[in-house]
Parts: C-alpha cells; sequence; structure tokens
C-alpha cells in the first residue's frame, strides 16, 4: 500500500464493522432499512467528542440528524462519512 488513505480506509472499515457489532448490542440502536442508527451519546462515544459537540455539530449542519418517533438519532454511515471528510 502506497498510499497512506488505502490503510487509513482499511482501518476505519474494521473499526466500523467491530463497532457496528458492538453497538448493536446497545438498546440505543435501531435498525431501519439496513441503517444502523444510534443516539446523541453513542454518537459522541463514536467520534471521541462530547455531547455538546455533537450538537454543535448538528447546530452548524456538519452532521444531520434523524428524528425516529421523536428520538434523534444519527446514522453510522454519515457520522464515517463525517470522519472521512474532516481527517487531516
Amino acid at each position: 500500500m502506497s498510499n497512506p488513505f488505502e490503510a487509513i480506509d482499511e482501518r476505519l472499515t474494521k473499526i466500523e464493522e467491530l463497532l457496528q457489532a458492538s453497538i448493536m448490542k446497545d438498546k440505543s440502536v435501531s435498525i431501519i432499512e439496513k441503517r444502523a442508527l444510534v443516539t446523541r451519546k453513542t454518537a459522541a462515544k463514536y467520534l471521541c467528542v462530547s455531547e455538546q459537540t455533537i450538537i454543535r455539530l448538528e447546530q452548524s449542519g456538519s452532521i444531520n440528524p434523524i428524528l425516529v418517533g421523536g428520538s434523534i438519532r444519527f446514522d453510522l454511515d454519515n457520522l464515517n462519512e463525517f470522519i472521512k471528510n474532516n481527517t487531516k
């Protein structure tokens, strides 16, 4: 692998798979149309930031919440896209 981004992408894919397997055990996750949705708290843990940072990211439009029955959820695919777009 001569391109360091390929290695990063592979590692992110592995991390995503492990995290999805781990999160699936968490009651805060719902599967809708094969989409893994997580709570704000779980999204904060996933991104290694505070819940307040998640709120700021929502307000700035950097990440988009999904309203599910009055509860806010985040799509893991969207969070992974945020990570890819904001990794230096």
